[in-house]
Formats: structure tokens, sequence, C-alpha cells
């Protein structure tokens, strides 16, 4: 942050640069606290209810390695989704050890109005993403056959999971 700070120095008011810079951390974690909450599709209970849930989140992430589009895929809408996360090809890690303190955290947020899991987005078993892996499978038949269907198939489940994960905040 200090290195792009001191790079706008020469276009920008100091003054103005320092706080900015000042508030930073308080305005980055307010965000970051709301960004998880709404790719969960969770409301808010406090500040002090709503931290704890974004680091429990980041450390599971980091313990579990499941990748950070399958769980919040895995977790959409809370406890609306626990059977459906329980049958994902993650579904055994929702009995880890370092799931529990998690679980918790989630289970007493309710989720926020318009959660949909009937949404297409979320009739699939695991999520739209675009991992490399996933960008080399929809390349091949292109590069091979001129056959454009799979990324067609999957701009499809990108607008699908874009129609689903976009709701208003409430």
């Amino acid at each position: 942050m200090a290195r792009l700070t001191e790079c706008l120095i020469p276009v920008a008011n100091v003054d103005d640069l320092q706080k900015i810079f000042d508030d930073f951390p308080d305005r980055y974690g307010k965000e970051m606290n709301g960004g998880i909450r709404k790719r969960l599709v969770l409301s808010s209970l406090s500040k002090a209810d709503d931290s704890p849930l974004v680091a429990w989140t980041w450390r599971f992430l980091e313990r579990s390695a499941i990748g950070f589009e399958f769980l919040f895929f895995d977790g959409y809408g809370g406890t609306q989704s626990r059977h459906r996360a329980a049958n994902s090809p993650h579904g055994r890690l929702g009995e880890s050890a370092d799931f529990v303190p998690l679980h918790r955290r989630i289970e007493s947020h309710s989720p926020r109005p318009g959660l949909d899991l009937a949404s297409p987005c979320f009739c699939r078993v695991v999520p739209g993403t675009m991992l490399v892996e996933t960008m080399e499978r929809i390349w091949q038949p292109i590069a091979t056959r001129d056959d454009w269907s799979t990324l067609h198939d999957m701009l499809g489940a990108m607008g699908d999971m874009k129609a689903a994960l976009f709701l208003p905040l409430a």
C-alpha cells in the first residue's frame, strides 16, 4: 500500500493520500467482512460476530486447501445448503475438525432474503471456474475441431452464476 501511495505523490495531494492510507485497514476489513458474507449469502449480525466468520473462513481455506470457489459454492446460503454441500466432491471436509468452528459461525448467521438454491448455478455438483485446467479443457475442442460448444456451455454457466450471486445487499 505504501508503494502505491508513493507512486501517486506526483499527481495527488499528499494529505489526501495520507487520509486514505490511515483508514485503509478499517475499510479493507469492513469490505472483506461484507464480501465474505455476501458470497455466502448470509445476513450480518454485528461486526463482533462477522469478524470471526471471516477469520474462520480464511483459516479453513488455508488448512483444507479446498479451493476458494468450492467453499463459497458449497457454503452458499449457509445452513440451507447443508445437504447439497454434504453431497459435493468436498463433502467430507464438512466433517473435519477444521470445519467445526467455521460451521458454528455460519450457523449463527441467517441466509439473506432472495436466496435461490433452485438456480441452475446450484443444480450443478461443482461450480464453474476459470482455472487453468478448465480453460485448457475448453480450448482443446476449439483448437482441434473448431468446436466452440464447450466454451458456450461455460459462458452459460458463468451467466447462471452471475445471476445467482449478484443479489441486492440486504
